[in-house]
């Protein structure tokens, strides 16, 4: 759920990246366009991720967190270009 602490983070990113001349953002990821996300089961199985979808609708419940970490990456295959610390 977007709330202000998250579109404050994304804000921030965009800001920092945007200042980052070999950097080009693409305009998916621009503020207002994405909301920072866990993602699970990216290497799963059709089967798998069937199974994982049935446990996740029986015991799901929103949880509260803090970002502590943020990268950016490459997917297919996967390689973290750059990662940020974050404080809480």
């Amino acid at each position: 759920m977007l709330n202000e602490y998250l579109h404050g983070l994304v804000q921030e990113v965009y800001d920092i990246l945007n200042d980052i001349p070999e950097i080009k953002q693409s305009r998916y990821y621009m503020p207002y366009s994405w909301l920072p996300h866990i993602t699970i089961g990216k290497k799963l199985s059709k089967d798998e991720m069937v199974k994982a979808f049935e446990v996740l609708q029986k015991y799901f419940v929103p949880i509260k967190a803090s970002v502590v970490y943020m990268g950016l990456a490459k997917t297919n295959p996967y390689e973290e270009i750059v990662g940020f610390e974050l404080s809480d």
